[in-house]
């Protein structure tokens, strides 16, 4: 997603947070405080988001602030969700990495009459108020259908992702459907980079280095693009293999 783009959403988010929290109130309070916690806000994705959701907290006269791990810890994110809950914001946005380990805390949270918004990661069993984010299935089929036409309908491709997070597995899933209309291409690797630039770049160096048949890599995660595209750079492979980067 391009910059002026996560910006918008990110926008839209807290646009929607304050609009759930005024139907209790006619107007917003200065003490009103949003938080955003978000998987890896070391990510350029999550700090372009940060730059619209502190405009329209600036425009609505409220709080806002962005946080979140500073790499890729499931674990270490429903923690800080949990010290959030108990300071009582006026609403939380969450991009759930793990969504089975977060459902309960979503609904204790509601319970407290905290609105809780998920973005680009949904948690759709929990009571959340609502989901904002793409398609991701669609978004997979759409990764296939560009790499397709770049190996002109053939070939071995390697898929980086994190298993587990359902964004990333709706968007492999897509993926995996979309291959029905490409026989002649294959999926060999889905190579698991846990969030983490330098793991894409090793396993992909790897991979090259080891002569394996690839002809092409899609990215759906927003780490593994730049890890893949700097192991074919440094083996001079530039233009000799495709990268199709899904940012989130």
């Amino acid at each position: 997603m391009r910059k002026q783009e996560a910006s918008l959403v990110a926008a839209l988010i807290l646009v929607g947070a304050a609009l759930i929290v005024s139907c209790a109130r006619p107007y917003h309070q200065a003490n009103e405080r949003y938080v955003f916690v978000a998987t890896n806000i070391k990510l350029p994705y999550w700090q372009q988001a940060q730059e619209g959701f502190l405009d329209s907290a600036k425009a609505l006269g409220v709080k806002g602030v962005l946080i979140g791990p500073t790499a890729y810890a499931p674990n270490e994110e429903l923690v800080m969700f949990r010290q959030i809950v108990e300071e009582q914001p006026a609403g939380i946005c969450l991009s759930a990495a793990r969504p089975e380990i977060f459902q309960s805390e979503i609904d204790k949270a509601v319970a407290q009459g905290i609105p809780v918004i998920c973005v680009d990661a949904d948690v759709p069993d929990s009571k959340r108020v609502m989901y904002i984010g793409t398609d991701n299935f669609k978004a997979g089929r759409e990764s296939l259908k560009q790499m397709a036409a770049l190996v002109l309908d053939k070939g071995s491709i390697v898929v980086i992702t994190i298993p587990g997070q359902r964004n990333l597995d709706d968007r492999v899933a897509g993926l995996a459907d979309a291959l029905k209309n490409y026989p002649a291409i294959k999926l060999t690797k889905i190579l698991d980079d846990k969030g983490d630039t330098k793991n894409a770049y090793d396993q992909v160096s790897e991979l090259i280095q080891n002569k394996e048949k690839v002809d092409g890599i899609i990215c759906l995660e927003a780490a593994g693009g730049s890890g893949a595209a700097e192991a074919l750079h440094r083996l001079n492979m530039e233009g000799k293999l495709q990268i199709v980067d899904l940012r989130r």
